[in-house]
């Protein structure tokens, strides 16, 4: 299925410099979130984990935009819908992203879509997710700064998957077939996506490995690392 493309309603003009960051993410929805979280501790109490998560990347992505102004920043949600009030609340809050619908399609579709959208606007571009509350600033500028001299930048996570993606030529990147051959949420899906873009000749910086939030017992990780005010020096 081709992707759906949305369109970026940019407010001014995105010189042509710029690095645009992207979160796909799950508009907020009882049930329809955090799944695997929400069978081990109920869907209510996993959507007030993800309304956290989220919240915590966006802040991210607005600090990091506040730095770094030639850039932008974009939410691709599920769902638009005008009447919602954690929308009406998230765009009041973070008036520096640009909200927009996110593609249609499965994973791979999806990132292309997102990919191609940015850089219609932008030199690169990089992609997140919501799961990953280590992200931040310093790691969104050394993810650009990789693209300075490599084709793909990309940040792994210890369950094997990757919480960022970065790139500036897409035509290159969906020849490698590393949105189509990797295999989607499992513990090969770095080394997937990593073997595609190398065996095509990509030249790929490979970002230190995070971890990302699935779980029960990585949630309660994260809660109590959040409590001890030990957050990481590049957060």
């Amino acid at each position: 299925m081709a992707p759906i493309l949305a369109r970026f309603e940019p407010a001014t003009l995105i010189p042509a410099s710029s690095t645009a960051l992207v979160i796909l993410a799950r508009t907020p929805a009882l049930g329809e979130v955090k799944t695997r979280l929400a069978n081990e501790i109920g869907a209510p109490a996993a959507l007030v984990a993800y309304e956290e998560l989220l919240e915590i990347t966006l802040t991210q992505a607005h600090r990091w935009i506040e730095l770094h102004p030639a850039n932008f920043a974009a939410l691709q949600l599920t769902s638009l819908d005008s009447s919602n009030p954690w929308l009406i609340s998230a765009q009041a809050r973070f008036p520096k992203l640009q909200f927009n619908h996110q593609c249609e399609g499965e994973l791979g579709e999806r990132m292309v879509g997102a990919f191609r959208l940015a850089l219609e606007h932008a030199d690169q571009a990089m992609i997140v997710g919501s799961d990953c509350p280590l992200l931040g600033p310093r790691i969104y500028a050394d993810a650009a700064n990789a693209l300075n001299d490599h084709d793909v930048v990309i940040s792994p996570t210890e369950d094997g998957g990757f919480a960022l993606l970065g790139l500036k030529n897409l035509p290159a990147a969906e020849a490698t077939g590393m949105f189509t051959r990797p295999r989607w949420s499992t513990s090969t899906t770095f080394e997937d996506t990593l073997n595609c873009a190398i065996s095509q000749g990509l030249q790929v910086r490979v970002l230190p490995k995070l971890w990302d939030i699935d779980t029960a017992l990585e949630w309660n990780q994260w809660r109590e690392l959040e409590a001890s005010g030990q957050l990481p020096e590049h957060w």
